[in-house]
């Protein structure tokens, strides 16, 4: 049967109330597609805008403009920003200049991502007021794979002779060896040290690599070979 026109539009208008009722008939949630001739040119249209030349361009500038952004911050963080993950989760410093001391826990992974001294770094220990005498250290070796099991120490001390040779300044020495992991262009990480001891070279005719480098460097190999220490140094 033929429905009248006045059934039709009485049926059309039934159904836009029902759906602005948001009555839950199967018509009403139904997904209405407008198919008339103009409605569809409009979506062809603004399909063919969003591909265009120009969307695409303006999407692939943004893009750009967004990765200079973030390598022009990375470019301005300050090195000490930066440590290696592995720094930052297991090496600890301590130390002040009041009370200088310094306690690190090192493993593996942080051999060998040590950092230079700089020239900021050298010029603030020169300026320390009170130098100190005595470099005291303490080293334990523990190892990973027997749950952490204790299987070397050592301790011992060695000197800051002052004054030094004349025209020499003070070194920046590393709280924790660069060798260990340790940051010399930090300055919570060094302390004025004599360039003889420092270096490992002698003082007055008598060899100092045993005193401080050796120990440094025995530290190193222990922890590479059981995979992790705990350094201590403490300044009287």
């Amino acid at each position: 049967m033929k429905r009248s026109l006045i059934t039709k539009t009485r049926y059309s208008a039934d159904l836009r109330q029902k759906i602005a009722a948001g009555e839950s008939s199967h018509i009403a949630k139904q997904r209405i597609v407008d198919n008339r001739p103009h409605a569809i040119a409009q979506r062809e249209l603004k399909k063919i805008i969003n591909d265009s030349f120009r969307v695409v361009s303006q999407r692939k500038t943004a893009a750009m403009m967004q990765g200079g952004l973030q390598n022009r911050l990375q470019k301005t963080l300050p090195r000490s920003s930066i440590k290696t993950v592995a720094q930052l989760m297991t090496i600890h410093s301590t130390g002040s200049e009041a009370n200088p001391s310094y306690d690190f826990t090192v493993l593996k992974n942080d051999l060998n991502k040590g950092t230079n001294t700089t020239k900021e770094t050298r010029e603030y220990v020169n300026s320390w007021k009170a130098i100190p005498g005595t470099v005291n250290y303490a080293y334990e070796i523990y190892d990973v794979s027997q749950a952490d099991k204790k299987v070397d120490q050592d301790s011992g001390s060695t000197a800051n002779p002052n004054p030094m040779k004349i025209g020499q300044n003070w070194d920046a020495g590393h709280s924790l060896g660069r060798q260990n992991g340790g940051l010399g262009d930090d300055k919570g990480w060094v302390f004025p040290q004599n360039p003889q001891f420092n270096r490992g070279n002698s003082y007055m005719g008598q060899k100092t690599y045993q005193d401080w480098r050796y120990c440094e460097n025995v530290f190193h190999d222990s922890v590479y070979q059981y995979g992790k220490g705990r350094w201590k140094v403490w300044l009287t």
